[in-house]
Order: C-alpha cells, then sequence, then structure tokens
C-alpha cells in the first residue's frame, strides 16, 4: 500500500467522508483515489478560507469532513 491508499484508507476508518481541497499537482494521487471512491464527496475550493467553510459546514450537520 502506498501513501497515498493509506491516506485513503485512514480518511475511511475515521469515516471522513466529506473532502474539500484546493486543486495542487502535490495531492493528485490521493484526490484521483478519492474521486474514484463512491464513499466519499470531493469538493474542490478556490481558496483555503474557502476550504475551511465547507468543511465546518458539513461537520456542523453531521458528516465529518477534512480538508
Amino acid at each position: 500500500m502506498n501513501w497515498a491508499e493509506q491516506i485513503v484508507k485512514t480518511l475511511k476508518d475515521w469515516d471522513t467522508s466529506m473532502i474539500v481541497y484546493v486543486p495542487d499537482i502535490s495531492i493528485h494521487q490521493v484526490t484521483s483515489l478519492i474521486d474514484e471512491d463512491p464513499f466519499f464527496r470531493l469538493v474542490s475550493a478556490t481558496r483555503e478560507e474557502e476550504a475551511i467553510g465547507i468543511a465546518v459546514g458539513s461537520y456542523a450537520v453531521g458528516r465529518n469532513a477534512a480538508v
């Protein structure tokens, strides 16, 4: 299992299904795996501040989120 697969597995183990990110080539391996998995909801944000706001909103309605 490579590092990207380990991150995806850990997110699933922690029941973190909402993933918010700012697109960047350095995280492409992880985001492509997440995008292929129906367990996750992958949301692209334009700025880090926006990503935090989306994640907090998700958490407020009972869904674990990660940025």
